[in-house]
């Protein structure tokens, strides 16, 4: 793991490190970016952020809505409500 500009990211292709393979979204082929301090329950679901890997079972929030991943995915670049073979929204009343 590596933290870069306040990040925590995490290697999933082994590289030798170079200036130009920053972790970013521009290297997402090297790098993930990783949220340690959430359980990505539903009650503590982790917040998302593009570059981020989605693991299925865990659950993500991103502008206000709750999200169940339904499939893995490396390094998403996407909002969550425009993957929904992916993600599914639950009911964020009965949190």
């Amino acid at each position: 793991r590596y933290n870069s500009d306040g990040d925590l990211w995490e290697v999933v292709q082994g590289h030798t490190t170079q200036a130009n393979w920053k972790p970013s979204l521009n290297t997402l082929s090297l790098w993930k970016k990783v949220q340690a301090e959430h359980a990505g329950t539903k009650e503590d679901p982790i917040p998302f952020e593009q570059g981020m890997s989605i693991e299925a079972g865990k659950y993500y929030s991103q502008f206000g809505v709750t999200y169940k991943a339904i499939q893995n995915a490396n390094a998403v670049v996407y909002d969550l409500k425009d993957i929904p073979a992916i993600v599914e929204p639950v009911d964020n009343f009965n949190l």
